[in-house]
């Protein structure tokens, strides 16, 4: 299974995104925020209000020290729920490097060959 990249900065984009969008709109920031699955100036300014509300390096960038907080204050295990989430989601890192995850729900090549295994023993 994929290992969800360390960081999420402005540029990133996907499904992964958007389910960042739902949290901090839950936790009422970023009342402008549109849930449209890209990291830009608004998901950034929600994340930094909401690391300097928590009291960690107000950056703007969710990375570990954001997804750790999170998990520990909120019980949002932001990778466990990526990781269930079928979709496609680029990770821009801080050196500018572009990481990209695919969560396929489950493999459609086993199931068909199953079934058609099926078949052929009857």
């Amino acid at each position: 299974m994929d290992k969800i990249p360390e960081f999420m900065n402005m540029g990133s984009f996907g499904v992964c995104v958007g389910l960042l969008q739902i949290f901090l709109c839950g936790l009422q920031l970023g009342k402008e925020l549109i849930f449209d699955g890209h990291y830009g100036e608004k998901t950034a300014e929600a994340v930094s209000k909401w690391q300097e509300k928590e009291g960690i390096e107000a950056d703007g960038n969710f990375g570990p020290e954001s997804r750790k907080r999170a998990k520990e204050s909120y019980g949002f295990d932001f990778e466990a729920v990526c990781l269930n989430t079928p979709g496609v989601t680029f990770f821009l890192q801080p050196d500018g490097e572009e990481k990209k995850i695919n969560i396929i729900p489950f493999d459609c090549t086993e199931v068909f060959f199953k079934s058609l295994m099926a078949k052929i023993r009857v």
